[in-house]
């Protein structure tokens, strides 16, 4: 009776250890994904940050005070339209500047 219960309770412990054995593994796992797709995620930011970057020329002041970042490689801009300070908008609202 004895070496009965022996067995049983050695049996149940591996069952037991095998189990959450593999839990833990599959939470490894999970975990390990995870960073992965962070990692990746990243990677792709910091690609697009470095292609972004070429675009820009030096900063340059001019006499008034203004600070102009030249556009270089990048697709040409639209001029904007051009409007005096407090003038009145398409829907009669004043714009501020």
């Amino acid at each position: 009776m004895l070496r009965q219960s022996l067995r049983a309770l050695l049996v149940l412990a591996l069952f037991t250890g095998t189990a959450s054995a593999a839990r833990a593994n599959s939470e490894q796992q999970q975990a390990e994904r995870k960073i992965e797709e962070g990692a990746k995620a990243l990677l792709e930011g910091m690609q697009l940050l470095l292609k972004t970057i070429p675009w820009y020329g030096q900063p340059e002041m001019k006499p008034n005070g203004d600070i102009v970042i030249p556009r270089r490689d990048g697709p040409p801009l639209s001029a904007p339209r051009k409007q005096s300070p407090g003038s009145k908008d398409d829907d009669g609202e004043t714009k501020r500047l």
